[in-house]
């Protein structure tokens, strides 16, 4: 487990195996990682992962712990704060992140942020060039330094807009759409971000497409991607499952062309007690998706642990004839490889899939989601053996 103070470890950090979340007491956040591939022992699938981190929190215990407020001029004590990033970022790289990814600005923010100031109180970046405390003598704010810190360190920074509590102005465009996305882009520039995710959950899906014309959207996504594609930085989107929160939507206009709008999206496809994964649906049906998005690495299915995958009418959809006796997480992965089967797609072809967990302190031994990779693998090594039999390459 990421070794973090006691006071913020359970709402700052979500950890787990193939991808990472956080989830702060209000239950606001959501991240999806590229997944491993799912060959080895857990221990080795922790390569490339990346986690969300609430810097709301991460801030506020910087600011209690490690600012000296007197004498003055007010600084965050650099040797106390390096020390501590120091185990931070080891902790960390021992788990296999390689990106950590900074929740939440907001998209109404983005010139204030990019002159340095605060903006909405759901802004937690916004929040810390408020404030503007130097650390030490090098003149720079704790965002700028922690950035600096993780590229040191080996670890890519992305920036995310958005989050469950995310208010209705907090997606308005704060100015002409094309010139809000190039202000971004030196926003990400001057303070080296790598890549850039937007998540637009719940009522935000209205809200962006209600306070703004859908041209004007469209031109800001689009704009966006393109000042970024120049920089070989990528603009990733998170939704729920639902076609009606995606193409079938408010969001429609942002699918006609999706590859030249996002590099990706994340599909949150389950709720508290059922899931919601079938290859054919017309509300969340992944060949709809695909209708939209074309590109099958692009999509991303995400499970939950606490959904009893293992028994069949959990299935909003097509009831699955899963084995009797397999576990969750096996009972997770046969449903993913069927689906994938009945798509014509192999494992390697889709995006990675990705899980989410509510219980941040048991991931180390979350057997759900052990079982679900161990799974996959003996899987995806039957389908080769049998390849290789029929004279056959994985599709």
């Amino acid at each position: 487990m990421i070794d973090l103070p006691q006071d913020i470890h359970h709402e700052t950090l979500i950890y787990r195996e193939e991808s990472s979340r956080f989830l702060t007491q209000e239950g606001v956040g959501y991240e999806i990682a590229s997944a491993p591939a799912p060959k080895k022992a857990v221990s080795s699938m922790l390569q490339g992962q990346c986690v969300y981190l609430d810097m709301g929190l991460l801030y506020s215990y910087v600011v209690t712990h490690f600012v000296q407020w007197w004498p003055e001029p007010v600084q965050i004590q650099q040797d106390q704060l390096d020390a501590y990033l120091q185990s931070f970022f080891a902790s960390l790289k021992n788990e296999g992140v390689n990106k950590v990814d900074l929740a939440f600005a907001q998209l109404s923010d983005i010139d204030a942020l990019l002159a340095g100031k605060g903006g909405s109180p759901t802004d937690t970046i916004g929040q810390i060039l408020k404030d503007g405390y130097p650390v030490g003598s090098t003149g720079m704010n704790f965002l700028r330094y922690f950035t600096q810190a993780a590229h040191q360190n080996q670890i890519k920074v992305v920036l995310s807009f958005g989050g469950l509590n995310a208010n209705g102005a907090d997606w308005t465009l704060g100015g002409a759409p094309a010139a809000q996305a190039m202000h971004l882009q030196q926003l990400m520039a001057q303070y080296k971000f790598d890549s850039v995710d937007w998540d637009i959950e719940g009522a935000g899906v209205g809200f962006l497409m209600g306070n703004n014309k859908p041209a004007d959207v469209l031109t800001f996504f689009n704009t966006l991607h393109t000042l970024l594609g120049s920089d070989k930085k990528l603009s990733i989107l998170t939704l729920a499952g639902s076609l009606q929160d995606g193409p079938a939507g408010p969001l429609t206009i942002l699918f006609k062309n999706f590859k030249q709008n996002f590099d990706g999206v994340n599909l949150m496809l389950y709720s508290n007690t059922e899931y919601y994964i079938d290859a054919e649906n017309p509300a969340w049906g992944l060949k709809e998706w695909l209708e939209y998005v074309k590109d099958p690495q692009m999509l991303r299915v995400g499970f939950y642990d606490q959904v009893p995958y293992e028994n069949p009418d959990a299935s909003a959809g097509f009831r699955y004839p899963v084995p009797p006796g397999l576990t969750r997480g096996q009972a997770a992965a046969f449903i993913y490889s069927y689906v994938l089967k009945e798509l014509g797609f192999s494992l390697q072809q889709f995006g990675q899939p990705f899980w989410w967990t509510d219980q941040p302190t048991a991931l180390p031994a979350d057997q759900t989601i052990q079982d679900f990779w161990n799974m996959l693998s003996r899987l995806s090594k039957l389908k080769d053996r049998k390849d290789r039999r029929s004279g056959r390459g994985a599709r």
